[in-house]
């Protein structure tokens, strides 16, 4: 083993991957539930991580570039590491009772960023400050670089395959942080007072290890996040977290912290279903989409008439339905005329052979990209394929009974803009929740109060909301004719996969609840693309013709950061892109990164191998790894549109999927190989030291990585699309490509 104490360098380096890229995976999944599946936490949580990593590295750098680093440093740098890991989780359960949140209601933009900001910052900051201080330590920038990659490829597999499905958060990182000090224990072979620490914090965290077992600390820190009303159950599925609250004896069910269906809520159910299969004359077979629990798929068999196929894609959803509804509720599961399908819903109406008279999707508001996928152009194109001639389909968003914002009108507006770009027929009921019907057959559907009472007569049907006495006040002529004027004038835009307007949109509408200064940030990036992209290339440009004409190594600088930048925003986007296609994004996060660090694994590697070869050649592969960037990002856009149109993709689609969570492994490879040529490149033609050229070039990577991040992830991506973005990243790349030296 003595190989080992040789190689302390290495193993720190592969440790301190190996527990970043799982502490980091676990605090996404984690945030996302507290800011409620929304995908803008992504962006602003590693934006906010990025920044702390790129300041500890910088700040590293100023102190120890002529200050040598001791190994007692080292290992009090990873203790830090391993305490700060458990009490990011607990932080992050108590953002909710200090905010004073109750469940379901959105958290504004701005506190999302101060929480973003002061969880990661421990962890963060001092991952940074240890890279440097390996590099400083052993002046092998490359190798330490390879063998961090190599740690967090490693650990995201772990952490994707094991510890999110076997463990909690909280029991996770008490594991991480016992096996960090571990480690630093088994490296430090001289030091009989450290060893004795260590042992001390050993035994501490273990005895936290042994206390949750017994006690789920998890559960315990989650009776926080949710302080109003009685925490049934917390369960993680492949898909989100699925947490249950008991108030006043009306169960609640919640998926990543959104609202999925509550036992009460009969207007609800009754409006939803009642109104679409009221407006079609004769509905034999409904395609029900979302969350069916509620009362919805009981209502729906009234109608004796009626077979139903219900999509969900979370069978743990419908088993904790199974567990914690009274048996009335959850007996329409096995109801003879109830075919339930487990299978994301656009997967199914992409395939499935059968054609509906009424479709009902019943998925809520697209707060988020997941959500969104379910109000695109896409998905209305493949749903009227399965429409029968002259079949209804229906769409529930929030509203208000008898006033419509501007937010909320330009929204709408979108909405029936993408239904009607499909659909001959799109009428609209106004209400707390706006309903949209829609019919690819021309003046099918009659909003006529009186037609709608007389078919609920022949059904026979009895309803407590929807009935002969609420159908005038529901199907008001007025209000119907003034919320469709209001809806119709004025231009809407059309919410695309590529391009989540809707997505937008209904976030600008919820930002329009708290005092977040979103909304005007939004406006003042509300400029034609072409003359963003005009302003921020020429900006960039002179940008890089200054810096490099005081030295022309601030070429591969520029070339290093703007990597950092279009890297981050490719892996936001693969995320985006993939929660699009599968809707799994929640189930597949770790291994998305853990692709990355895999191709920064073979993509350091590769460039190691390179430290002893020419200048001239390393110049010349710097710049065809530049050249490699500027074209990957034209390419993301071309993928997705084969993976999700092509029918010969279609039977292979499980098998694509993990092709498509694989694509930042190209991303990866390229910056892995980029990086180490940089610091060997600035070692060999500038002089520069080792530690000072690999500190200053990590920090500007880094800091590159938290711009893109912040940036495209919350602003760039949802006003100007995906295919714009990756426009984007490929013209400011073939801007520092400009300035690389040839020699």
């Amino acid at each position: 083993m003595s190989w080992i104490f040789k190689k302390k360098n290495h193993v720190f380096a592969f440790f301190l991957g190996f527990a970043t890229i799982i502490i980091q995976t676990i605090i996404l999944r984690v945030f996302q539930v507290v800011f409620y599946g929304n995908e803008l936490s992504y962006a602003v949580l590693l934006s906010s991580w990025l920044f702390w990593v790129s300041f500890g590295s910088f700040l590293s750098t100023l102190i120890f570039s002529k200050v040598k680093v001791s190994f007692n440093l080292i290992i009090f740098s990873f203790v830090v590491l391993a305490l700060s890991a458990p009490v990011i989780v607990f932080g992050a359960r108590y953002i909710h009772p200090v905010l004073d949140v109750s469940p379901g209601e959105m958290i504004g933009i701005i506190p999302m960023v101060i929480s973003a900001v002061l969880l990661s910052a421990p962890v963060s900051f001092i991952a940074g400050a240890i890279f440097v201080l390996l590099c400083s330590w052993t002046e092998e920038a490359g190798r330490v670089y390879f063998y961090e990659a190599l740690g967090s490829a490693i650990g995201g597999a772990l952490v994707s395959f094991f510890l999110v499905i076997f463990f909690t958060p909280v029991r996770s990182m008490l594991l991480m942080a016992f096996t960090i000090l571990f480690v630093t224990f088994f490296m430090v072979n001289k030091s009989r007072s450290m060893k004795k620490f260590l042992s001390g914090l050993l035994c501490f965290i273990a005895i936290f290890v042994v206390i949750d077992f017994f006690m789920d600390l998890d559960f315990l820190s989650q009776r926080k996040q949710w302080p109003y009303g009685r925490l049934v159950s917390v369960e993680d599925s492949p898909y989100a977290s699925l947490a249950v609250l008991e108030h006043e004896g009306e169960l609640s069910f919640f998926q990543n912290g959104l609202l999925s269906f509550s036992t009460n809520d009969l207007l609800s159910a009754e409006e939803n279903v009642h109104l679409p299969l009221l407006a079609h004359p004769d509905p034999r077979h409904v395609l029900f989409i979302g969350n069916g629990l509620g009362g919805e798929i009981n209502q729906i068999l009234k109608y004796p008439d009626i077979i139903v196929d219900y999509v969900e894609i979370d069978r743990k959803l419908l088993d904790m339905g199974r567990r914690y509804l009274r048996d009335e509720e959850a007996a329409v599961l096995d109801h003879s005329r109830v075919s339930v399908h487990y299978d994301d819903a656009r997967h199914f109406v992409r395939n499935t052979q059968q054609e509906y008279d009424v479709v009902i999707v019943n998925v809520g508001d697209p707060l988020t990209a997941g959500i969104n996928r379910f109000y695109t152009l896409e998905f209305m194109t493949e749903l009227d394929r399965i429409l029968k001639i002259g079949g209804i389909a229906s769409f529930r968003v929030s509203s208000s009974e008898n006033y419509i914002s501007d937010e909320n009108l330009i929204f709408l507006r979108s909405l029936f803009v993408t239904l009607k770009s499909v659909f001959p027929e799109a009428r609209s009921i106004p209400g707390g929740m706006h309903t949209f019907l829609v019919s690819n057959l021309m003046d099918r559907i009659t909003l006529d109060a009186e037609w709608f009472s007389a078919r609920l007569i022949v059904s026979g049907v009895q309803n407590r909301f929807v009935n002969e006495n609420s159908l005038p006040f529901i199907l008001d002529e007025r209000r119907i004719e003034h919320a469709e004027k209001l809806i119709i004038r004025g231009d809407g835009l059309i919410n695309r996969d590529l391009f989540p307007r809707g997505y937008l949109l209904k976030i600008l509408f919820w930002s329009t609840h708290f005092d977040t200064g979103f909304k005007k940030l939004a406006a003042a990036f509300k400029v034609p693309f072409w003359l963003l992209l005009f302003f921020l290339t020429g900006m960039l440009f002179v940008i890089s013709f200054l810096k490099t004409r005081r030295n022309r190594l601030n070429g591969i600088d520029m070339a290093v950061m703007v990597t950092g930048f279009s890297e981050i925003v490719f892996q936001i986007i693969v995320i985006l892109l993939f929660q699009s296609l599968y809707g799994i994004a929640y189930q597949k996060i770790g291994l998305i990164l853990a692709s990355f660090m895999l191709g920064l694994v073979l993509g350091s590697r590769r460039a190691v191998k390179m430290n002893t070869a020419a200048s001239e050649k390393m110049l010349a592969v710097f710049r065809m790894l530049q050249l490699c960037i500027i074209v990957y990002p034209l390419l993301l856009p071309v993928v997705f549109v084969m993976f999700r149109d092509l029918k010969v993709a279609q039977p292979w689609a499980d098998v694509l999927m993990v092709i498509f969570s694989l694509l930042p492994f190209i991303a990866g490879f390229l910056g892995g190989m980029q990086y180490p040529l940089a610091a060997f490149l600035k070692k060999k033609i500038g002089g520069e030291t080792g530690v000072r050229s690999a500190g200053s070039l990590y920090a500007l990577d880094v800091l590159g990585a938290s711009i893109g991040a912040f940036f495209a992830g919350v602003f760039l991506i949802p006003l100007f699309g995906i295919v714009a973005v990756c426009v984007l990243c490929s013209s400011v790349s073939i801007v520092v490509y400009l300035f690389i030296p040839r020699d």
